[in-house]
């Protein structure tokens, strides 16, 4: 009992831009993820080569505003993931010229996985011109080329694209889409392209291109 002493809300971690943690795996072995540590560690993995491991945040997760890593990096995160009801803020992305996939997670193929119940928070910066034939970002998924469902997905995080900079597709919560379905999902954050910038192909609010 508090005894009418107010009890002080929870306060997220806050990662530091570096550090990887191993996450510990639950019983169905999903990787169980409480903080911006352990979805580090998942980003590195998911770099590597095709990850299909799937995830269930516990916590919300504060990324500190630190460059992420972006999981699914130039390969496929094909896992899915569990967000119940939770928040990660402090997202920052900021695509170098050669990051032609940019979000939370970069690329997906699985058309059997999905992503629920899951609210962003941050910024994605884009100042350079990039340097493949296309660009897709968003600040959940860069190109989603195939997933089952995205379900209750929210997304506030302001995306700025600074002058003389270039993006083909880009969407305030999935840049390039193809075979999924989206339920229930919403962006709300600020959305700015520069006057001299150039988005060559598609751009939305919520979806860049189908």
């Amino acid at each position: 009992p508090t005894h009418g002493i107010p009890v002080p809300p929870v306060v997220a971690d806050v990662w530091d831009g570096t550090t990887i943690v191993e996450p510990l795996k639950g019983s169905n072995e999903w990787y169980i993820i409480t903080s911006g540590d352990e979805l580090a560690w998942i980003a590195t993995q998911a770099n590597i080569a095709t990850f299909s491991a799937n995830l269930l945040i516990t916590k919300d997760i504060d990324l500190g505003d630190k460059p992420w890593l972006v999981i699914g990096k130039g390969v496929y995160y094909n896992g899915s993931i569990n967000g119940n009801h939770h928040t990660i803020r402090g997202l920052y992305l900021n695509p170098a010229a050669a990051d032609v996939n940019c979000g939370l997670i970069g690329q997906t193929n699985n058309s059997l996985a999905f992503i629920r119940d899951l609210n962003l928070e941050g910024r994605m910066l884009i100042n350079t011109k990039h340097t493949g034939s296309n660009a897709d970002y968003g600040s959940l998924i860069g190109l989603n080329n195939a997933m089952g469902t995205i379900e209750n997905c929210h997304s506030n995080v302001t995306i700025d694209i600074a002058d003389n900079s270039d993006a083909a597709y880009i969407g305030g919560l999935c840049g390039r889409v193809k075979a999924t379905h989206y339920i229930s999902c919403s962006y709300s954050g600020t959305f700015t392209i520069a006057e001299s910038a150039k988005v060559s192909s598609g751009w939305g609010g919520l979806i860049g291109t189908f």
